[in-house]
């Protein structure tokens, strides 16, 4: 599960993560209040099947309505958690230690670049794959090739694949 209020940043990351092979995104919650709500099953998200429990959250602490750190300390009270890799803008060591000590398993500076996006997702793939048996983490392959997380039922327009995006031409161009 993703939690981030900022499209852009969300887009980036939801890209580079559905290169992973080891999990998929089960939902994106853009404010504090909503990935508890997601969590909790509650409202909209009740029915399980259509809205499962992340095995992870990776979770922004500046949100709207609810911080990360609100969110942590529900997410803590908890007697099922998922793994929760708390994301910041800066590394900021009494940030960090905060965070640690609040509850979360990871700290991680948000990765922006290319390079430090793959980095993120091979630790991420590995930390993951360390933390739970592969039968829990393992998506369909179908999942994990669709350009947008959670669309299932829509198949993918011939000759869309992979490859360069507009958006990813333009900022490697400086536009």
């Amino acid at each position: 599960m993703l939690v981030e209020d900022t499209e852009d940043y969300a887009f980036i990351l939801s890209r580079a993560l559905n290169h992973s092979r080891r999990f998929q995104i089960v939902w994106r919650a853009k404010d504090g209040q909503e990935a508890i709500s997601y969590l909790a099953g509650s409202g909209r998200f009740h029915d399980r099947e259509r809205f499962p429990l992340p095995d992870a959250v990776l979770l922004d602490i500046q949100l709207p309505r609810k911080s990360g750190f609100e969110v942590l300390e529900w997410i803590v009270q908890q007697k099922s958690k998922p793994k929760v890799v708390m994301l910041s803008v800066l590394e900021h060591v009494p940030t960090h230690e905060k965070a640690i000590k609040a509850g979360a398993d990871e700290f991680k500076e948000k990765p922006y670049e290319d390079q430090q996006l793959k980095e993120f997702v091979r630790w991420l793939d590995e930390w993951i794959g360390h933390s739970l048996p592969a039968a829990t983490i393992a998506a369909p392959p179908a999942q994990i090739r669709s350009q947008k997380p959670a669309s299932p039922g829509k198949p993918r327009p011939q000759g869309q694949g992979r490859g360069v995006y507009a958006a990813d031409r333009n900022r490697r161009l400086g536009k």
